[in-house]
């Protein structure tokens, strides 16, 4: 449903010309437990009243090497980004996700962790 999403205004070269929402990624270091929040836009499907989360699913966003880097972006860029961290290989262990709407609907459950509002999200938007 549109209220459970923040729309964006963003110049999409994309045909149908979806709208974009605002996304809060939790990544979840599986070695350390620690958790980052990765603040992000994706299309809103009107067909389906729903965000297109394939990425999270089956696509880029699942494997370790990509969000090594959505890791460091959302962390402390300049120490971590620009130090020469190497990226580590492709995989799925090393991160997890959950993927929500900034007004707090869960998209994504990568790893189970309580329940988050959409005002926990406020902070970020």
């Amino acid at each position: 449903m549109r209220e459970d999403y923040e729309f964006q205004k963003q110049t999409s070269r994309h045909p149908d010309k979806h709208e974009w929402v605002k996304l809060v990624e939790r990544i979840r270091h599986n070695l350390t437990g620690e958790i980052r929040e990765y603040f992000t836009t994706g299309i809103f499907k009107e067909e389906s009243q729903s965000v297109f989360i394939w990425p999270y699913e089956e696509g880029n966003a699942t494997c370790d090497c990509n969000l090594s880097e959505h890791w460091k972006f959302a962390g402390d860029i300049e120490k971590e980004l620009f130090a020469g961290t190497p990226m580590p290989p492709c995989g799925h262990a090393l991160y997890a996700v959950n993927l929500y709407s900034t007004k707090g609907k869960l998209l994504h459950e990568g790893f189970k962790e309580e329940a988050l509002s959409a005002k926990h999200f406020e902070k970020g938007a």
